[in-house]
């Protein structure tokens, strides 16, 4: 079963983590996953790493335990982006001059796409392998969002619940496209298809990582989670819990057990990070 990342920093990267949290804002963060009730493992990963104002949750695919094995990598690329930010930028690419942190979290994506990709071609039990990824990093004041696939970020800021990441989805395009009526989503043929993912590889797309930059304000509470979560549970369902349990702690194991209660039918992942506003 998947767990998560450490949260201490190695000697190699002390002083990057020193600079890190010198600039960076205090969060209260925590995050757990759930198996389910009816999936026989569980195939999603994800990091609550508070030294490096950074937060990642992963849903893998691909059955044969691949599934695990891309949502594990991912994570552990993106971490490993802040640990050897030489072996990040593939050789021949220019990289940001002392590459800023806020490029390093799309780059562990995208360094994780072309791992996961040459292992599944290698051998041929991963072939199909892939992960949804969402990742938050705090970068001073503000934070940055980047996903892949439907995977979510949400923001809660006083009673509003905002969806802060667009679906990689084919509802989410047939909706874009005008062709589907977002009231009527339950009814979408292929409710799960997403469009884009880590390790999945479109002969006719050049892979992108959506990213974004968000102002919090003292108090705001981000989400990241799995779709086995927001499959279960709507908006309002989710505004709800996490009002009625402002402790992040608290907040995450209700998340997960509501979802269970509505038949947890695929594996379960969230973090909630609060924004507290005091220095560090």
């Amino acid at each position: 079963m998947p767990q998560p990342l450490a949260d201490e920093p190695s000697d190699s990267r002390k002083s990057h983590v020193a600079a890190r949290q010198a600039s960076r804002q205090r969060v209260e963060a925590f995050g757990n996953t759930d198996q389910g009730l009816v999936r026989p493992g569980n195939e999603d990963s994800f990091a609550v790493l508070h030294h490096l104002g950074l937060f990642v949750v992963a849903d893998g695919m691909g059955g044969h335990a691949a599934g695990e094995v891309a949502s594990r990598l991912t994570v552990d690329c993106v971490r490993e982006a802040f640990e050897n930010v030489e072996a990040t930028w593939p050789s021949g690419r220019e990289r940001p001059c002392r590459a800023p942190s806020a490029h390093l979290l799309v780059a562990g994506i995208q360094r994780a796409h072309r791992r996961i990709v040459e292992i599944a071609r290698r051998d041929a039990t991963k072939e199909g392998m892939g992960t949804t990824v969402a990742g938050l990093l705090v970068v001073e004041d503000r934070v940055l969002i980047a996903h892949v696939g439907d995977s979510r970020v949400y923001r809660l800021r006083g009673r509003q619940l905002v969806q802060l990441t667009e679906d990689h989805s084919l509802l989410n395009a047939f909706i874009q496209a005008g062709r589907w009526d977002p009231s009527k989503a339950d009814a979408f043929p292929q409710p799960h298809a997403i469009t884009r993912a880590v390790g999945v590889v479109d002969p006719d797309e050049e892979f992108q990582v959506d990213s974004r930059l968000d102002a919090p304000l003292p108090g705001d509470v981000y989400l990241l989670c799995s779709d086995g979560l927001t499959n279960m549970l709507d908006h309002t369902s989710l505004a709800s819990t996490m009002l009625k349990y402002p402790d992040v702690t608290q907040a995450t194991a209700r998340l997960i057990e509501a979802a269970n209660d509505r038949g947890g039918t695929d594996n379960i992942t969230a973090v909630l990070v609060r924004w507290v506003g005091a220095h560090v």
